[in-house]
């Protein structure tokens, strides 16, 4: 039993001399040498960002009811979405550019029980306006009725890959400046060996000042509209690029 328990002992200082970390030895100018060959990269990040302007954008507004019966907040819910398409029309909005984009509908628990104690319903409308007055009277439907939130207002463009390639373009450029500036003050040569991009990012000012938050299906997120005034058709992309070089020596 004795001559077993040795040997299970020496078993398992073995297999931890196998699992240990490589040990490095030598003498300092070795350890430089070796260390010295072992690749150095930097990244080098860059940002670019353009404004487009169109002559047509597009609203997403969130129609927000809550009622007790499901079919009560239905059947509110549709109504205020009848009269945000009349007012529209008076706005002079046609009715084939006014849509519902998406529907769902939530129950709501109370702390006891398993029947709900009421329900949610959203649903998203997509507007399509031509001119400033038509977008500055959807914002007067959202600031006026707390069951309408102005959730976006984005141009139309036409080639997204076109802006793409040219904000992938002012990105790099960037960072290649970047780059030779801490080359040439440094005294590196820097090689560039791979990048790469966070995307397109569209942000357009909205008319709505104050916060609100809702659901749309089992995710939460929090809309905090930014107080700057509204402008017709215009959005600004933003792209992120992050280049990778190799550090070399001149």
């Amino acid at each position: 039993m004795k001559y077993r328990l040795i040997l299970f002992l020496n078993f398992l200082v073995f297999v931890s001399n196998v699992c240990a970390e490589p040990n490095m030895q030598g003498t300092p100018s070795e350890l430089d040498a070796y260390l010295n060959k072992v690749p150095k990269t930097v990244y080098i990040t860059a940002n670019a960002r353009e404004k487009i302007n169109a002559g047509a954008a597009v609203v997403k507004l969130m129609v927000l009811t809550e009622n007790k019966h499901l079919a009560t907040a239905m059947a509110d819910n549709s109504k205020v979405r009848q009269e945000i398409r009349k007012q529209c029309t008076v706005a002079g909005i046609k009715d084939k550019d006014i849509s519902d984009a998406k529907f769902s509908s939530t129950p709501e628990y109370g702390w006891f029980g398993d029947k709900p104690s009421s329900y949610k319903v959203e649903n998203m409308m997509s507007v399509r306006i031509t001119n400033e007055a038509q977008l500055i009277k959807i914002a007067a439907i959202a600031d006026t009725n707390p069951k309408v939130h102005f959730i976006s207002n984005l141009p139309e463009v036409e080639d997204e890959d076109k802006i793409r390639r040219s904000l992938l373009a002012k990105a790099l450029k960037t960072a290649q400046t970047k780059a030779k500036v801490y080359a040439d003050e440094l005294g590196l040569k820097l090689l560039p060996v791979s990048f790469s991009e966070e995307g397109v990012i569209a942000q357009s000012p909205m008319p709505v000042q104050r916060r609100m938050k809702y659901r749309m299906s089992s995710s939460e997120a929090d809309m905090a509209p930014e107080s700057a005034p509204a402008q017709f058709g215009q959005s600004e992309y933003h792209m992120s690029v992050t280049v990778v070089y190799q550090v070399k020596s001149k």
